[in-house]
């Protein structure tokens, strides 16, 4: 089968800190790449979707330094998870990943390429679908949820001292309250 006709319009790169010793996960900063998608057409119906990958741990200390970041590249790689979100979230094989800066921007260019194994929609069941993705996306800032960390910073101070253990903070804004996290937007 040829590659599934989805486009990618927008995306969005980002990272969070995080931890979880119960389960042997070191705190560390994983970064994120969601690629919004114009609707899928199937049985002459629109539906919507878009592509995610998570847990990238990549050694880069400056968000710039994303240039050149790749599925090869990850620290981790047995960690990242992707998925396709078409109706109901679908795992997918990644066969590749990468990220190269628009000089002067917040702006990355990605290619993905995937596997996909649908289910729920027919003929398409069962069928490994070639996934290739091309689209910008925008690195957005960077996230603490106090709760995800042992101790948990209470403070923007706090917030800030765990993570530039793991990343320069020099070109972010101090953080602020949102909800239920400390976001540092890129200045």
């Amino acid at each position: 089968m040829s590659a599934l006709r989805v486009q990618a319009v927008a995306g969005a790169i980002s990272a969070h800190l995080f931890e979880n010793s119960s389960v042997g996960l070191t705190r560390n900063l994983f970064w994120s790449v969601t690629l919004d998608c114009k609707p899928f057409l199937w049985n002459d119906e629109e539906w919507e979707c878009s592509f995610s990958t998570e847990w990238l741990t990549w050694p880069v200390r400056e968000w710039r330094h994303l240039h050149g970041q790749s599925i090869g590249s990850a620290e981790n790689p047995e960690l990242v998870e992707s998925s396709f979100y078409l109706a109901q979230h679908h795992p997918l094989k990644l066969a590749s990943l990468s990220l190269f800066r628009i000089d002067g921007t917040p702006r990355f260019n990605v290619a993905v390429d995937a596997m996909l194994d649908l289910e729920g929609f027919d003929e398409l069941d069962g069928v490994d679908i070639p996934i290739v993705l091309r689209c910008e996306a925008e690195f957005t800032g960077l996230v603490v949820v106090p709760d995800n960390l042992e101790p948990a910073p209470k403070t923007p101070q706090e917030a800030s001292a765990v993570l530039e253990r793991f990343i320069d903070l020099g070109c972010f804004s101090a953080p602020h309250w949102d909800d239920f996290r400390f976001v540092f937007a890129r200045r």
